[in-house]
């Protein structure tokens, strides 16, 4: 050792004093040491949600509450001392952590109640393909589960604490970071993300805050409980009658309502993009393109119920209907369809939509489950059904897949080889794309040309009649497409982004409306250019019929002359309402001649 040289030895003489050290110090103490540390580590495992969340908000009152959360799965560990137990306990939490880490990481939020009940009425197809979109975070959350069950394994082997320091300890963890925790929110108030464990202490987690260990386990008790509310309602909406004065329009009528499914405006040629993704559109006579246009909501379930019944966020005092202008139009005499690509019951977004659905007196679905690959060209073959069935007035809803992710499934796979002029990064907002973010926005339009494909070949159909009517094309939200270095694409998100309700709202009348109807054409061509929601849509759809229903205010109707609507609200997955119209959002460019 004489000779051995001084770096090395030194190191070497630390580690044996650690060594001799340790030795000296008593079993029970190490033991408690080791176990403190292995607690720590399973404790920090399962607090893995609320870690993401202060580091997304580094403030103290999130750190604090990062604190109190590991505190209690420390205690949790400190109590439950069979192995089997701890783990049942700490896989229940993990699969939960597992829905919040995506939300989180992807989603840039705490999971809302939108969200639980997509996972609570969640289909096999719809999994895979969720699975799928977000394959690399959900890998490195199950990566922590084999590392917690080994943890647990070891602190079984450590674990020799008795009874009374066990309860002391138990009690420390949890009661100091509470205090503190409790302290600051005092001091603060409540942060804007409030989710609740039950809906009995509502009121007291409003004023005491969030903590994001309870948030998926309150949204799952909210969501089972909303569906108790939606029984109700669906009770009430049995029970209720149209009191609707048939159309003053004689002759055969046809109105037709296509819904898209995240279709940005930004992204259609019709608006001035700058590839060529409605070249048939374009070339349409009798087209109308209202554009300044945005959606009620974020997500279709908030969104479409928003569109198609009467009640209105935006309109204060407006009476409360109970069904949709589907209904509406039925008690004025017409026979109505909803044709659907979107599954029979649109799972994904819970049964609003399955009951707007039953309001019809023809339902025909081509897709049982709304993310499989079926194209919206399916409907084509239900659409001709429908506008060749002999009565005398129709409204047909066309309810599609439209450009929802996966974007490359929702054209025909043949397009793919479809040129795409100029690339994706001269004519994105983003101009610093990856090759992977140029080739989802060459998809994107792909989907918004097959859109256009799908709509040429309605109108084509309607020309055939030779009836009174028209088509009205809308899309129930927006979408972000990689719009900034965060390179994120979807909707859903519990923030708020001009992109997520910027829609598409376009009109095609046939030559007799044309004809028949000269002041309604003129009242449609002087609205274009007007702000719009479709929160205002039902209304609409009434007026452009000339169906009258008690006691529906015809103003709201931007089919109608002086049409106007005030500042713009957006309801958010979250449930908090976005303004849209403020002056520091920039709007859309006019057409020529507005």
């Amino acid at each position: 050792m004489a000779n051995m040289p001084f770096s090395l030895s030194l190191p070497i003489d630390v580690v044996k004093r650690l060594i001799i050290t340790l030795r000296a110090v008593p079993h029970a103490v190490v033991a408690t040491l080791v176990l403190a540390f292995v607690l720590l580590l399973i404790s920090s495992l399962l607090a893995v949600p609320a870690g993401i969340y202060a580091w997304q908000r580094p403030t103290l009152l999130n750190y604090l509450s990062l604190a109190f959360t590991i505190g209690l799965f420390v205690a949790a560990g400190l109590l439950i001392r069979s192995r089997v137990l701890l783990i049942a306990f700490g896989l229940i939490v993990l699969v939960l952590n597992l829905i919040e880490i995506v939300s989180l990481v992807s989603f840039g939020g705490l999971i809302s109640l939108g969200g639980v009940e997509a996972i609570l009425y969640v289909d096999p197809h719809e999994a895979r393909e969720f699975v799928v979109e977000h394959i690399a975070v959900i890998g490195l959350g199950l990566l922590i589960v084999p590392l917690f069950i080994g943890l647990v394994l070891l602190k079984g082997r450590v674990d020799r604490l008795r009874t009374t320091p066990r309860l002391l300890c138990a009690a420390a963890v949890t009661l100091l970071p509470a205090s503190l925790f409790t302290a600051e929110l005092v001091r603060t108030g409540s942060p804007d993300d409030i989710y609740l464990p039950t809906r009995v202490v509502e009121h007291y987690v409003a004023y005491l805050g969030a903590n994001p260990l309870t948030s998926t386990i309150s949204g799952i008790a909210t969501a089972v409980a909303a569906q108790q509310e939606f029984e109700a309602l669906r009770i009430t909406r049995a029970n209720f009658r149209f009191t609707a004065e048939e159309s003053a329009r004689a002759g055969r009528q046809i109105y037709v309502v296509v819904v898209g499914e995240s279709s940005r405006r930004r992204n259609w040629g019709l608006y001035g993009y700058g590839r060529d993704t409605t070249p048939h559109l374009l070339g349409q006579s009798g087209l109308i393109t209202f554009r300044n246009v945005i959606s009620p909501a974020t997500v279709t379930s908030l969104s479409l119920p928003q569109s198609f019944y009467f009640a209105s966020q935006s309109r204060e005092g407006q009476p409360q209907i109970a069904k949709s202008f589907v209904s509406a139009f039925r008690a004025a005499g017409f026979k109505t369809f909803w044709l659907s690509n979107q599954g029979t019951h649109r799972s994904a977004v819970g049964n609003q939509i399955g009951v707007l659905m039953q309001e019809a007196d023809t339902v025909r679905t081509t897709n049982y489950g709304f993310w499989n690959s079926v194209l919206d060209g399916v409907l084509l073959a239900e659409f001709d059904r429908a506008i060749q069935d002999p009565a005398e007035r129709k409204l047909v809803i066309v309810h599609t897949l439209g450009s929802h992710t996966i974007y490359g499934q929702r054209y025909p796979a043949e397009w793919r080889a479809l040129p795409l002029h100029p690339p994706a990064h001269e004519v994105h907002t983003n101009t610093k794309l990856s090759p992977p973010d140029a080739e989802a926005i060459d998809d994107y339009d792909r989907s918004i040309r097959y859109t256009d494909w799908l709509l040429n070949e309605f109108i084509s159909r309607m020309k055939q009649l030779d009836q009174d009517g028209a088509m009205v094309y809308f899309s129930d939200h927006g979408q972000r497409l990689i719009d900034d270095p965060s390179h994120v694409k979807g909707h859903g998100y519990s923030d708020f982004k001009p992109y997520d309700v910027e829609i598409p709202l376009i009109v095609w009348t046939s030559d007799r409306f044309s004809a028949s109807h000269p002041d309604k054409l003129a009242a449609m061509v002087d609205n274009r250019c007007k702000r719009v929601s479709t929160v205002d849509l039902a209304a609409s759809m009434l007026d452009l019929a000339a169906i009258k229903v008690s006691p529906i205010d015809p103003a709201p109707s931007f089919f109608g002359p002086h049409y106007q609507i005030g500042p713009r609200r957006v309801l958010l997955i979250n449930h908090r309402f976005e303004q849209y119209d403020n002056n520091d959002r920039a709007v859309p460019a006019p057409a020529p001649g507005c």
